[in-house]
């Protein structure tokens, strides 16, 4: 997604990536976090495959005619981890013990946007109106608006295409019980 936005044409995309996406940008921190976890390439899931094949596919559309897909993608991804990624980020800390995995997960830390999230997220809102603005019609924007409803349902797919959804997150509640436990009884 990210190179995606980096290589757009599409003015509109631009008015909100130039303005915040080196402060949004995850690429490098996800990497970390992957290498934290694993020394092998994981493999490309079904999911995982149609959500990339749908992002170059709004970036090309947008590239054509200078509409504003990618920013319904840059909605759904960004704002989820900059409202409850970040809510995440302590008690998935605790659930990968930091004695192992310290400094992990890094892709929810947004560094001065992220501590200054308030004013940050309202600075994206007018960048996204002010895109908006500069759609020029109604169709241009509905596309936008489908966009981002696609976007959300590739990352509903992502998180439920293994089918172990619920078992995952009460292992995950567990592993976090124990891992603050063991942080308070330490620390």
């Amino acid at each position: 997604m990210e190179r995606s936005l980096d290589a757009s044409a599409s003015p509109v995309t631009q008015l909100v990536w130039q303005r915040f996406g080196d402060a949004l940008r995850r690429e490098p921190s996800l990497a970390l976090d992957l290498a934290d976890v694993t020394t092998q390439a994981l493999p490309v899931t079904p999911a995982t495959r149609a959500y990339c094949a749908a992002i170059e596919a709004a970036a090309a559309a947008d590239d054509a005619d200078g509409g504003g897909r990618m920013i319904g993608h840059v909605y759904c991804r960004y704002f989820a981890d900059l409202f409850g990624g970040q809510a995440l980020a302590a008690p998935t800390r605790y659930a990968l013990a930091p004695a192992v995995l310290p400094g992990t997960p890094r892709h929810y830390e947004f560094g001065a946007f992220g501590a200054n999230r308030r004013e940050s997220i309202e600075g994206l809102y007018a960048a996204f109106n002010e895109a908006g603005d500069a759609l020029g019609s109604e169709a241009a924007l509905q596309a936008v608006v489908d966009e981002t409803n696609a976007a959300f349902r590739s990352n509903v797919a992502l998180y439920t295409e293994e089918g172990q959804l619920w078992s995952g997150a009460a292992r995950g509640v567990g592993n976090m019980v124990g891992g603050f436990a063991r942080a308070k009884l330490i620390g």
